[in-house]
């Protein structure tokens, strides 16, 4: 693309100040299929979002930062999903706490069983109880989880 057409793109898109990242497009080259997010991606470029701009293509007017609107996902569910189980348990406070470790410590014994249910695989079947108990472990770990609940104390 010649100066003069970038230039009207950017003035067409009201870039006044365009991010030097994407050259103004909003969305960039990455060097594998994690984009943005990192982590483990797959040997691929791939095209995504810009993490610099967010989409925008003006330094000066970002978008909405993916990164944190994710991580408040995984919080707001964290959350969500320790009022329900809150909820189930009829438990509020350090009651919570308690009744969620015992689960953790159930699912572990799990794990330790000799016998398998028929048709079960032994690595999923422990991988599958050894993840439960590392999510509740986190539920428990996490003191605004903590005063979760809306039953009575049981």
């Amino acid at each position: 693309m010649d100066d003069e057409m970038l230039t009207k793109f950017l003035e067409w898109r009201g870039i006044e100040e365009m991010c030097g990242a994407c050259t103004g497009a909003g969305k960039r080259m990455y060097g594998s299929t994690s984009t943005w997010r990192g982590g483990v991606g797959g040997c691929m470029m791939t095209v995504g979002v810009c993490d610099k701009c967010w989409g925008s293509g003006c330094l000066k007017v970002k978008g909405a930062d993916l990164r944190v609107i994710s991580c408040q996902r995984v919080e707001m569910d964290a959350e969500a999903c320790a009022q329900w189980l809150a909820r189930l348990l009829n438990v509020r406070s350090e009651r919570f706490r308690k009744r969620v470790q015992c689960l953790a410590n159930f699912c572990d014994a799990q794990v330790r069983k000799i016998k398998i249910p028929e048709g079960e695989n032994r690595y999923d079947w422990n991988a599958s109880w050894e993840a439960l108990a590392r999510q509740l472990r986190k539920l428990c770990a996490n003191p605004q989880h903590s005063n979760s609940g809306e039953g009575s104390e049981a």
